[in-house]
């Protein structure tokens, strides 16, 4: 009788054994399966970012060959008939290779303000600036441009904002540089700045009644490189939107916009008030 509850205890605890057992395998599976899948979403994220490291490379690479083809093709015209050329048609094709050394001198700055912004590497002056004096000073450096186009520009920016000011100048010269650019053959071309303070953050738009922004392309118009479809004959990186998003955030704000193809676009953007936050 002895022998038989001994046995039946030596039972009793092995079953316990192995049911701590049991309990401790299965719980290192599920952590097994958890680490798994965190591997994997790491793993996708490796290969999504190698893709756009490719993607970005291509591109790259084709966008900083077509100005090098511009300024060897410059320089080809120049040698081939020398004597033959008068003095207009030596100015015409120094002008091809100026124009093509100023798109790669935008294209590098360009990418060079990305890489500072991705990397964390440009630390941001925030002050309080006087928003009307940076946008006068904006339009004054941009304002050559509309000159030729019947354009309205109207303005309601008179308000004082936290910002780095070369930054917030950087943005809106890209945006309200935009909005000329990218004018259709409308009889008069309007473009609206607006600043004002709303819930604690100082809220920006710039308005315009050109080209818009097709709709397959919206999805992705901040991401470097990216353009619309209906702007891609006319100049430009492809980078200036990307600068902005990353500018914006960097201050803590946001950006987005709102466009209807052929009908025109209103980007905003917010900064917050750094007293607040």
């Amino acid at each position: 009788m002895n022998k038989m509850r001994e046995l039946q205890n030596k039972l009793d605890a092995l079953e316990q054994l192995i049911d701590v057992q049991e309990k401790s395998i299965i719980e290192q599976t599920k952590k097994l399966y958890a680490e798994i899948e965190k591997r994997k979403i790491v793993e996708e994220k490796l290969i999504q970012k190698n893709r756009e490291i490719i993607d970005f490379a291509d591109m790259l690479t084709h966008d900083l060959k077509n100005p090098l083809v511009g300024i060897k093709s410059a320089f080809d015209m120049l040698k081939l008939e020398p004597v033959l050329q008068t003095k207009k048609d030596i100015l015409e094709i120094l002008e091809i290779g100026i124009q093509s050394t100023r798109y790669m001198q935008g294209l590098i700055g360009d990418l060079l303000e990305i890489a500072r912004l991705e990397s964390g590497g440009k630390e941001l002056e925030i002050k309080l600036v006087n928003v009307k004096e940076i946008v006068d000073g904006v339009l004054a450096q941009l304002h050559f441009g509309s000159n030729s186009r019947n354009t309205q520009i109207c303005t309601d920016v008179d308000i004082q904002a936290f910002a780095d000011a070369s930054a917030l100048t950087k943005t809106l010269m890209n945006l309200i540089g935009n909005a000329l650019a990218y004018l259709d053959d409308k009889s008069v071309h309007k473009i609206a700045i607006s600043a004002h303070y709303q819930n604690g953050n100082a809220l920006f738009s710039i308005q315009d009644n050109g080209m818009g922004i097709p709709l397959a392309n919206q999805a992705g118009i901040f991401d470097k490189f990216k353009r619309g479809d209906n702007v891609k004959s006319r100049k430009g990186t492809g980078l200036g939107l990307a600068i902005c998003k990353g500018i914006i955030e960097n201050h803590g704000g946001k950006i987005w916009f709102d466009s209807e193809e052929g009908k025109g676009t209103t980007f905003f953007f917010n900064l917050p008030d750094v007293h607040l936050s």
